[in-house]
Order: C-alpha cells, then structure tokens, then sequence
C-alpha cells in the first residue's frame, strides 16, 4: 500500500449548486459526499454517467469533473478539494461506500470528517483541519498501490507542492530523482497526462484561485507566483479557468456558487 506522506486540504463545505453549476478546472482531487440528488458527468470516453446519492467518492486530479444536474432536481453534496503526495493517479471516480461498508475504520474516518465539515465553516480553525487532514491520510493509507502515481513522480510533486513560488526547472526534478531529464519528462508524462512546465504552471493557478477565495488581492497573488505584472497572471488565470481573476472575488462577496 502506498502511504499517504503529505497532504494539503485547501477548502471544504456543504451546499446545494444551481442549475448552472460550475467547478474550475483546479488542480485538486476531490473526497465528495451526495447526501440527495443525482449529480452527472461524462467519463474519459465521452459517456454519460451518474453519481449516485448516499455514496463517497473520490475524484482523482486527473479526472476532468464537470458535474450538472437536472434543471428539477437539487443536488445536496459536501466536497473537500486537496492535494496528497502520492497523488492519485486515475481518470474516473473511485466510490468508496463498498470499502466502508467493510472496513469500519474507512466508514469510522468517513463519518469523522463529515461531521467536521457540517459544523464547521470553510474558515474553521487549524486544529480542525488538521483533523480532517488526518482522516484523509488514515482513508488513501487504506487504498489500493494502483490508484496511487509511480513513487519517483510523487517525490518530485511533493518538492513542487513545497517550493512552487521558486524557480524550477526540469532539470532541478530530474536531479533530484537521480534520473536523465529526458527520462524524467517521459516518466512525468505516463503518469500525468502532462508535462512538469504545465502541472507546475497549473498548480500555481489553482493556488491562486483559492488565494483569491479567501479574500487575497489580485495584486498581491501575481507577486506571489512571481507574475512580473497583474496582467499577465490575469491572461493565465483567465486561459485556465476560463473567467478573469476579478471573477472569484466577486463571486466571494456576491456568495456565488462555483463548487
């Protein structure tokens, strides 16, 4: 099994979308909880599916999830957005309610952290979320080596994860595994459907969407990326999430749901 060495909770809550529901593109996984309603997806292949009401899941970073509902049918869900190293690796969703059912540590830990995200607020204090990050470890310890990225790739994203507001380059990643930089790309991509330069340039965004999210300045999250100016991260965010960064503070102040 794969032990969960590090990870990073960035927001949690309940709620009940709108008909015109959105999620951004960020760069998390996602544990997610359907307390009613059927909520709807297409899969990697462009198929049609459902996640069903009364289950868990986790939906992996990779998985391209633009969830929409029925115009006549709400859909009541909790959802937590993290990030862990190893990081899971796969494209579809992995529904956890079957391992609850037989595991009563996984259904003690699901349970735990979904009373914490009822009682408590997107803003609850750290020892709180420590909470909820422990019980996301004890859930990906008990997962399955196969829903986990190749160990050498998950050692460079946990260096990443660490330094992004740094200059990296491939050639510091690849040093840092021991391995040809050529490799290292190649590796990188088999297991991340991407390259270093794009995930560490998403990364940065979805960084940057919940800095946004929790009321930090345009201005000041581009000093932070190390954008040379406002209007360049504007063009990157707005490339990526498909709205200005202007968006989610307005969104934040007008209490607009795009979860």
């Amino acid at each position: 099994m794969k032990i969960a060495n590090s990870i990073t909770l960035f927001t949690f809550g309940r709620c009940t979308p709108s008909p015109d529901w959105y999620i951004s593109p960020t760069r998390v996984s996602r544990l997610y909880y359907i307390h009613d309603g059927d909520v709807y997806y297409h899969t990697a292949d462009g198929k049609e599916a459902v996640l069903l009401p009364k289950h868990w899941y986790l939906l992996p970073e990779r998985m391209n999830f633009q969830p929409y509902r029925p115009f006549d049918s709400p859909v009541d869900h909790t959802f937590f957005d993290f990030l862990s190293v190893p990081k899971l690796s796969g494209t579809e969703p992995i529904d956890l309610t079957p391992r609850a059912e037989c595991d009563p540590i996984i259904r003690a830990s699901l349970t735990a952290i979904t009373l914490l995200a009822e009682k408590y607020s997107r803003s609850a204090l750290s020892d709180t979320v420590g909470l909820m990050t422990d019980y996301l470890s004890v859930l990906l310890r008990l997962l399955p080596s196969e829903y986990f990225a190749e160990s050498r790739i998950s050692s460079a994203l946990d260096y990443l994860h660490c330094h992004y507001d740094e200059d990296i380059s491939v050639g510091t990643l690849s040093a840092l595994l021991h391995i040809d930089e050529n490799y290292f790309i190649r590796l990188f991509r088999r297991e991340l459907h991407t390259t270093p330069y794009r995930y560490l340039k998403e990364y940065r965004l979805t960084k940057a969407y919940y800095a946004l999210q929790n009321g930090a300045s345009v201005t000041d999250v581009a000093a932070s990326l190390r954008y040379h100016d406002t209007a360049a991260f504007s063009k990157a965010f707005r490339l990526f999430f498909g709205f200005p960064p202007s968006d989610v503070l307005r969104n934040q102040n007008g209490k607009t749901d795009v979860t």
